[in-house]
């Protein structure tokens, strides 16, 4: 492909997943680029702007550990790209993969320019000057980290006479998938993209079973709570097709954990599921539009009011399935 404009690489990403689905016969695997002209009066400095988030693409796909850190920080100097590292051993693992020789050979293969790369460390440690002294300090922090959990299992360390009991205390009956749902609860419509592992209660309002071609089962899961809705995916297995089905029926309540995502095929938000319990339904409060008690689930009990119109709730209202008012 050629384009006259910079085009992101997630988008690329998406292209090529749905031209695979459209080919007959759908093909294994298909890889597109993109090349781009109409850069060669440009210089290095006005061309990052828009291109940096592919070379970062790069950087994070060869090195995944640069997630925990925040963005990298870069400069350009005439024809030359310097990248500044957070730690030296990330430096040292971007040296051992030729980073600098992959985005060199890929702004060649995109932007047809040549250009030099440079890594520097932003935070150096100055015990550490070679490999030696990198190894010495490794063995270090592991000598250490192990006086931490030894003491840690010394403090932690149950009576023996006690010990089975103690296991069976902590087998959780509601649990109907994974090991726990130990996460932030968060309300669904307070969840975007910045968001990680967490936990949602809900009612479930609808599920729906994809066989993907590889034959697995991807199960989906679509939970409401006063604030929204929200799509649940897990893949079922042979050993916990029933139980969670069982689970997850139109009206159960569940509390779920898992990490949230950006779906590549819709570009809506969903959570990929590592824990499912079952849990007991949340009483609400008043209803302002009816005598006694409202027991409606989407009632926002702080207000009384339509969590998505924010007007006085009526008896018979419900929530769509994007977390809409249909009333």
């Amino acid at each position: 492909m050629v384009s006259d404009e910079i085009i992101m690489i997630d988008r690329l990403t998406r292209l090529e997943d749905k031209v695979k689905k459209k080919l007959c016969p759908p093909l294994s695997s298909i890889r597109m680029e993109c090349r781009f002209r109409g850069l060669e009066k440009k210089t290095l400095k006005d061309i990052m702007k828009s291109y940096w988030p592919n070379i970062k693409k790069l950087l994070y796909s060869n090195v995944p550990i640069l997630y925990v850190y925040e963005d990298l920080e870069h400069m350009t100097r005439g024809n030359c790209l310097k990248i500044k590292l957070p730690e030296d051993y990330i430096y040292f693992r971007f040296v051992n993969q030729k980073i600098d020789k992959k985005i060199k050979e890929m702004v060649k293969r995109q932007l047809s320019r040549d250009i030099e790369v440079e890594f520097e460390v932003a935070k150096k440690n100055l015990n550490i000057d070679d490999r030696d002294n990198i190894n010495k300090l490794i063995e270090n922090l592991d000598l250490e980290l192990e006086e931490v959990l030894s003491q840690i299992e010394a403090d932690d360390k149950e009576d023996p006479q006690n010990e089975d009991a103690y296991k069976l205390d902590t087998i959780d009956p509601r649990m109907v998938y994974g090991k726990d749902v130990f996460a932030d609860l968060v309300r669904i419509g307070d969840i975007n993209e910045s968001f990680r592992t967490v936990a949602i209660e809900g009612e479930v309002f609808h599920t729906e079973e994809v066989i993907l071609r590889s034959g697995k089962s991807m199960y989906s899961i679509f939970i409401t709570d006063t604030s929204g809705a929200l799509i649940c995916k897990l893949q079922l297995k042979d050993n916990n097709v029933d139980m969670v089905k069982n689970a997850t029926k139109k009206g159960s309540y569940i509390r779920v954990k898992g990490d949230i995502i950006v779906s590549s095929y819709t570009d809506e938000i969903e959570m990929t599921v590592t824990g499912i319990r079952t849990q007991d339904k949340v009483k609400t409060g008043y209803c302002p539009r009816k005598e006694g008690r409202a027991s409606c689930p989407y009632q926002d009990v702080s207000h009384g009011l339509c969590s998505q119109r924010k007007e006085p709730y009526k008896q018979g209202d419900r929530m769509g399935p994007q977390g809409s008012c249909n009333y």
